[in-house]
């Protein structure tokens, strides 16, 4: 069976507080973007579970997250057990904060869970022992894939608390993603955040911002996207900082007058949004040109170059 496996950028990032078990409790709005990676499954009974995995990057085949997966599968004793092949094409860059393996985690759970072989509830627990996207990618993947409708989710919590927001919205933007050739410490960003502090509050007030006119426009409006991360990110990596500069001079200087800056999750992927009022090709032509020149330069990593994409 072949799916898409596809990544999430958060429109609103609040870090709330620090909690006893080393999590952070979040207030999050979770999208789906059109940048995939290819996944292909097929599945064979077997005495217990067993991956074998075949990926288009050798990082990946020596630490991936769906061998934790796997280890986690065979604690169920009810479960039966099967032989999982999976044949996965990375398009989604690593490490730059769009959840590339949540999303192959979150897309397997998916599978198993339409093919009746887990449940929701073993579903949720796996996906919270795997790490803390993968819970809200595999909601994002029920309602579009499942139940064919556009949403975005409300992570709260440990992202534990996840909360579909079903509306036939508009996403007025294309999105214009930047892979600089720099790469940033979760860890690190959340010490410079220095959320230790207690804090009660389970919404933070900027995703509360963007809910009341989501709810009340059904548009998502730019003027509402939020990353708490970006201050101290782009103080401590100034040259994250200085890609942004440059890229927002390209944009400016090929006609695009407004423009959205977001930095995904805790980096280091840059996202511009643009209006669609601007089209599409031309401005992937326009920027083409000048980025060429700047991907010569060590902060931009030619290899990956750029990619034009909008909410999915």
């Amino acid at each position: 069976m072949y799916l898409r496996s596809y990544g999430k950028i958060n429109l609103v990032l609040e870090v709330l507080s620090k909690r006893e078990d080393n999590y952070h409790n979040i207030s999050s709005i979770f999208s789906l973007v059109n940048i995939y990676d290819d996944v292909y499954i097929n599945l064979k009974r077997n005495s217990k579970w067993e991956l074998v995995l075949d990926v288009n990057n050798l990082e990946l085949m020596k630490s991936n997250i769906l061998f934790r997966l796997i280890d986690e599968l065979n604690r169920y004793r009810e479960l039966s057990g099967f032989l999982l092949e999976v044949k996965l094409v990375k398009r989604i860059p690593i490490g730059g904060g769009l959840g590339g393996g949540s999303a192959n985690a979150a897309i397997i759970l998916f599978y198993l869970f339409i093919k009746n072989i887990i449940n929701l509830k073993i579903a949720k627990e796996l996906a919270l022992k795997l790490g803390a996207d993968v819970f809200p990618i595999f909601i994002l993947y029920l309602f579009k894939f499942l139940y064919k409708k556009n949403i975005l989710v409300l992570n709260l919590g440990k992202q534990d608390i996840v909360l579909p927001l079903v509306h036939n919205y508009i996403n007025p933007y294309h999105i214009l993603f930047i892979f600089p050739n720099i790469s940033v410490s979760t860890k690190r960003a959340f010490e410079l955040l220095n959320k230790d502090q207690k804090n009660l509050n389970l919404i933070g007030p900027k995703t509360k911002d963007f809910l009341i006119y989501f709810r009340e426009k059904k548009i998502i409006d730019y003027n509402f996207f939020y990353n708490e991360f970006e201050k101290v990110v782009l103080l401590e990596y100034s040259n994250i900082d200085l890609v942004k500069d440059v890229v927002e001079e390209i944009l400016r200087d090929i006609g695009i007058k407004e423009c959205r800056f977001l930095l995904s999750g805790s980096g280091s992927t840059l996202l511009f949004f643009i209006p669609k009022k601007y089209k599409k090709n031309e401005v992937i032509n326009d920027f083409n040109k000048r980025y060429i020149k700047l991907s010569q330069k060590e902060l931009f990593n030619l290899k990956k170059g750029f990619i034009f994409g909008e909410v999915f």
